[in-house]
C-alpha cells in the first residue's frame, strides 16, 4: 500500500487525506450519535463513511493503475458568479484546444494567465459545446502558490 502511495501524484495524495478525514469525522459522528440518540440517527453518517471509502478505493485504484490524464493549461478566462464574484468556472487553453472547466471548490481564486495542472480520469467524458470541449469533473485541481489571490 505505502508504495501504491508514492506512486499516486501530491495531488491525488491531497484529495485522498482529506476523504480519510472526513471518513473518520462521519464515524466520530456516528459513535456520539449512537451514545447520545439511536441506531437510528447514526445510520446516515455510517453510509456516508461507506460511500466516501468506496470513493477513496476508486481513487487509489487510479491512481495506482495510472488511469488518469495530466493537462497542463494557462487560464484564458475565470467565470464568476454575478452576486457574490466567485469563480464559477475556467476557461483553459489545453494542448492547443479550449476547455473550459467547470469548477467544484469555488473557494480558489485563480487569475488569468497562470498555469494550471489538471487531473482527469481516463474515462471522463468531454463534452463540446459552441467549438469548446468543457468539462464538468477531474480528479483534483493543482494551482501553485503564486496563483492564489488573497
Amino acid at each position: 500500500m505505502k508504495e501504491g502511495l508514492s506512486l499516486i501524484p501530491t495531488a491525488l495524495q491531497h484529495q485522498l487525506m482529506i476523504q480519510v478525514v472526513l471518513i473518520l469525522l462521519n464515524i466520530f459522528l456516528a459513535f456520539i450519535t449512537l451514545f447520545a440518540f439511536s441506531a437510528a440517527v447514526s445510520i446516515p453518517f455510517l453510509m456516508l463513511s461507506l460511500l466516501l471509502a468506496g470513493s477513496i478505493i476508486r481513487l487509489y485504484l487510479i491512481g495506482v493503475q495510472g488511469h488518469y490524464l495530466i493537462l497542463h493549461g494557462v487560464i484564458l478566462k475565470v467565470e464568476r458568479t454575478p452576486i457574490r464574484q466567485r469563480p464559477k468556472a475556467l476557461l483553459l487553453e489545453a494542448e492547443g484546444k479550449a476547455l473550459r472547466l467547470v469548477l467544484r471548490n469555488r473557494h480558489i481564486s485563480p487569475s488569468e494567465g497562470h498555469t494550471v495542472v489538471l487531473y482527469l480520469a481516463d474515462t471522463t467524458p468531454i463534452y463540446e459545446r459552441r467549438g469548446i470541449h468543457q468539462l464538468h469533473s477531474y480528479l483534483a485541481l493543482a494551482l501553485p502558490q503564486q496563483n492564489f489571490k488573497g
